[in-house]
């Protein structure tokens, strides 16, 4: 009775078999129900039932093992991806690309044509549903097909007129309909277009107000790996401040990484604080050059991005501000146009702008003063 392998071995004598551990598991149910079959290793040599329960028990320990490291990897991935958000900056259009864009664009017909009648198919179709309607009339009758053609065909010549007239009248107004359709859409189009030109103008010529609301807009359409906010203020059209609420190093950077030990099992192990450090710098440093690279995409007018990073630490004292500061740094366009988001190190680039933070030994980011400027416009 033991299936189609009893059959085949009884007729071939012998199969060589890859079995993965569900598979082996099976064969053991087999071999021990079965006293028939044998199995042999590679050499010809007997492979006992306790022996074969080993092998299957050291095959479930690697697929423990091997589960367990994909989903240290899968972790490991996940965590590269939030450390390298940042780096989909997206392009600081040039002074060509702004008198392109406000040029209006032309309306795109985006309706098909509508087709002309095809008057042999519609005669066809009509002759066709004539033909059914008398075969099921006298469906007890022994009448000829090519005599119910005939019938059908006179049927139809006696309406055909009355009925292309009727699809002529569909198919013009059709006609009619599409084309008021693409009036309609095209006025819509037209609309829209002298809105968007009309609002990059404002922003072109430093509407203030303009460019405080296009601000919020772009940066609550980036998309963060964790949760921040940030408030932001115009000086004038050339200067913009950014008062940035980053996320703490405890909730993005984890404290241990996971290890696959031989028994199968997993362990926890510490991170040096030095790399924890290295990374949340590297992390929010970049969110402030994200959120920069933003604004000079679609702010035109502006000249200089100032982005100040703080975190909500628990106080030491009753009169400290919860709101601690750890960065302010003032990015001039330039360097956003001429910056490249595959570099590893972002402290020499950081310092050449000469930024108000400071970073110890360990890469941790210390407490600075509040920025003058944030006392200011509050």
């Amino acid at each position: 009775e033991n299936d189609e392998l009893v059959q085949e071995l009884s007729v071939s004598g012998s199969k060589n078999l890859r079995m993965d551990t569900s598979a082996a598991k099976a064969m053991l149910a087999k071999l021990k129900s079965d006293p028939r079959l044998k199995m042999m290793d590679a050499n010809g040599r007997k492979i006992s039932i306790p022996a074969f329960e080993a092998k299957i028990q050291k095959m479930e320990l690697n697929d423990k093992i091997e589960a367990n490291k994909r989903e240290i990897e899968q972790e490991e991935k996940q965590y590269a991806n939030l450390l390298n958000a940042w780096r989909n900056l997206p392009t600081i259009p040039t002074s060509d690309d702004i008198n392109s864009a406000v040029q209006p664009k032309e309306f795109v017909v985006d309706l098909p044509p509508v087709s002309p009648v095809d008057w042999d198919y519609e005669r066809s179709s009509l002759v066709n549903t004539v033909v059914s309607v008398l075969k099921a009339k006298f469906q007890y009758w022994l009448v000829p097909r090519f005599a119910l053609k005939r019938k059908a065909n006179s049927v139809v010549d006696a309406k055909w007129a009355n009925i292309k007239a009727e699809l002529l009248t569909t198919h013009d107004n059709a006609v009619v309909n599409r084309q008021s359709e693409l009036e309609h859409r095209a006025a819509l189009w037209n609309v829209q277009e002298n809105a968007r030109i009309a609002k990059l103008q404002r922003l072109i010529n430093g509407d203030l107000e303009e460019m405080h609301k296009t601000a919020i807009d772009q940066i609550e359409a980036i998309t963060f790996p964790f949760e921040t906010a940030c408030d932001v203020s115009l000086s004038d059209s050339s200067f913009m401040y950014v008062n940035l609420d980053l996320p703490d190093i405890e909730d993005v950077i984890p404290a241990h990484k996971t290890k696959t030990l031989k028994n199968g099992e997993t362990s926890e192990v510490a991170i040096a604080q030095t790399s924890r450090n290295r990374d949340y710098f590297g992390l929010v440093v970049g969110q402030g050059i994200l959120i920069a690279a933003h604004l000079f995409a679609n702010l035109p007018s502006l000249e200089f991005v100032s982005v100040a990073g703080y975190t909500q630490r628990q106080r030491t004292k009753a009169f400290d501000e919860v709101n601690t500061y750890v960065f302010d740094i003032k990015f001039p366009k330039q360097f956003i146009i001429g910056f490249h988001a595959d570099v590893d190190d972002l402290r020499p680039l950081v310092r050449s702008l000469s930024p108000i933070m400071c970073v110890s030994s360990n890469w941790a980011l210390e407490r600075i003063e509040r920025p003058a400027w944030i006392k200011v416009l509050e």
